[in-house]
C-alpha cells in the first residue's frame, strides 16, 4: 500500500476549519508524542520504538508512513527526521506541555519516562517571550543529568534551544528535580518547602530573565537567585 492510499484511509473530521484540519494531521494517538521525540533529534525506528512504549510496530510504522506523506517527516535510511513544516510544530508541542503541567502530579510507578523527559519537560516551563535583554544561558542539573538551556535570537524572532551540549559559562546554574520544577510552577511548592523536600536544591544567577513564569510560588527564579545571593535562601 503506497503513502497516498494509506492517507486517504484514515479519519477526518470533514469540517473546513484550521483546528480540524491540524487534528486530521496530527491529532491521532501517538502522533504528537513521535513528533515530541523527533523535536529533540532524529531518530531510528528502534529507537522510537523503545522510547514510546506501549506502541505497537505495525502502529508506529502506520505514523510514521502518514506524517511522510502529509510532508512533516523525512526519512533517510533508517532514519526518521522533522521537516520544516514537521519542526513548525515546536510552539505548538511546547504550548500544548505548558498547558498540561498543572494537571501532572506525582509520577505512578507504572508511568514511563522518555529518554529526553527533562528537556522537553523544560521547554515546557518556558516562556520565550517573557526572556528579554541580551542572550542567555543556564546550566540544568535535572535529576542528576545536565542539560542546557540558552536563548537564540536571528534579529526577528527568539527562541529557547535546550540539549545535553555541556555549556562553557553559564549564565544561570540550577539544581533540581522536574519534580520539583513541577510542583513550583504550579504553585503546589515554597521554594523552601522544595528545598526541605530535595526537590530544589539550588539555584544561582548572574543574569536576569531565565525561567521568568509568573506562577512560581515565592516569586520568579530570578527573584530566588537575588535572595539566594543575599543568603535569604537556605543553602543546602
Amino acid at each position: 500500500m503506497d503513502a497516498v492510499s494509506a492517507k486517504s484511509q484514515r479519519k477526518s473530521y470533514h469540517q473546513w476549519c484550521p483546528v480540524a484540519t491540524a487534528l486530521d494531521l496530527v491529532g491521532d494517538r501517538w502522533t504528537l508524542l513521535i513528533i515530541r521525540d523527533l523535536l529533540v533529534s532524529d531518530r531510528r525506528f528502534s529507537q522510537l520504538r523503545s522510547e514510546l512504549v506501549g506502541i505497537s510496530p505495525t502502529l508506529l510504522s502506520t505514523r510514521l508512513r502518514d506524517l511522510i506523506a502529509d510532508g512533516l517527516v523525512t526519512q533517510t535510511g533508517n532514519r526518521y527526521s522533522l521537516t520544516e513544516r514537521g519542526r513548525g510544530l515546536h510552539e505548538v508541542i511546547s504550548a500544548l506541555g505548558r498547558w498540561g503541567v498543572p494537571a501532572m502530579d506525582v509520577p505512578k510507578r507504572t508511568d514511563h519516562l522518555s529518554a529526553d523527559y527533562r528537556i522537553t519537560g523544560l521547554y515546557s516551563l518556558v516562556q520565550t517571550s517573557r526572556i528579554t535583554g541580551p542572550p542567555l544561558s543556564a546550566a540544568v542539573m535535572v535529576d542528576g543529568e545536565l542539560v542546557t538551556l540558552r536563548t537564540v535570537d536571528d534579529g526577528v524572532t527568539r527562541r529557547v534551544v535546550i540539549d545535553d551540549e555541556p555549556s562553557v559559562d553559564a549564565d544561570v546554574t540550577v539544581v533540581a528535580t522536574m519534580l520539583g520544577l513541577i510542583s513550583l510552577h504550579t504553585g503546589r511548592s515554597s521554594a523552601e518547602d522544595a528545598q526541605r523536600a530535595a526537590l530544589f536544591a539550588s539555584m544561582v544567577s548572574r543574569r536576569r530573565g531565565l525561567f521568568p513564569q509568573p506562577h512560581f510560588a515565592g516569586g520568579t527564579l530570578v527573584s530566588w537567585a537575588e535572595r539566594w545571593q543575599s543568603g535569604r535562601l537556605r543553602r543546602s
